[in-house]
């Protein structure tokens, strides 16, 4: 029943309005939800889906590919007398013989590992889904020609593909070779066993090394 207001005018009741603000809430979910898909799709350049190898399976959702400025950041990072000269400052000011971590007295502290600095800077170009929770970063995504012909796609995540590879890499370098048919094979590896020499960024060795994901397909 409507009420009537002191003026005389007539009030619409509660449950009309908390009805009509549902109806727009839910209404601009769907717009929204609609509009974040089409951009999601649209924003994509390669979904992928693969299972371990022995079970579990494996989503990868590739943005876009990386740059040829990011390439060459990345491979800059990689360089591997600047690494072992950062790792020996960082051993140095640890063991209480230099950086501002207690050695020289207020200098500074010793360098990072160039490669973590080049990864952090690096935008994330899409993301690795498994079974756990959250997703693997991917900070380096390139397309080009695999050995014997078709596509070779090479990812670097910023964590390891935890458990499929060492305990001790915190970067995750994987090759996916689709070849002419519909299905392909991704190997990886420690980001040390890429060949970075020059471009591409690839993994060396890949003939030698056991699949980590098998049966990879385009979505």
């Amino acid at each position: 029943m409507t009420s009537m207001a002191p003026n005389g005018r007539r009030l619409v009741p509660a449950s009309a309005l908390i009805g009509l603000c549902m109806a727009v809430c839910l209404t601009f979910a769907g717009v929204r939800s609609l509009v974040t898909e089409a951009q999601s799709t649209e924003e994509r350049v390669a979904d992928l889906r693969a299972q371990f190898d022995g079970g579990g399976d494996v989503t990868i959702s590739i943005f876009r590919w990386s740059a040829d400025a990011e390439r060459d950041q990345l491979i800059a990072g990689m360089d591997p007398a600047a690494r072992a000269e950062a790792a020996a400052q960082q051993a140095e000011a640890d063991g209480g013989g230099g950086g501002g971590r207690g050695g020289r007295g207020g200098g500074d502290d010793p360098p990072e590992d160039p490669l973590v600095v080049a990864l952090d800077a690096l935008p994330t170009l899409g993301y690795v889904w498994t079974e756990s929770v959250s997703g693997y970063a991917i900070k380096y995504a390139a397309l080009d020609t695999a050995p014997g012909g078709g596509d070779r796609i090479v990812l670097v995540t910023r964590r390891r593909l935890a458990p499929r590879t060492p305990a001790d890499d915190e970067f995750t370098l994987i090759e996916i070779r689709m070849g002419d048919g519909a299905t392909g094979v991704g190997k990886a590896a420690p980001i040390e066993d890429a060949a970075a020499d020059r471009p591409p960024i690839t993994l060396d060795g890949y003939d030698a090394l056991p699949a980590l994901l098998d049966a990879v397909r385009r979505e």
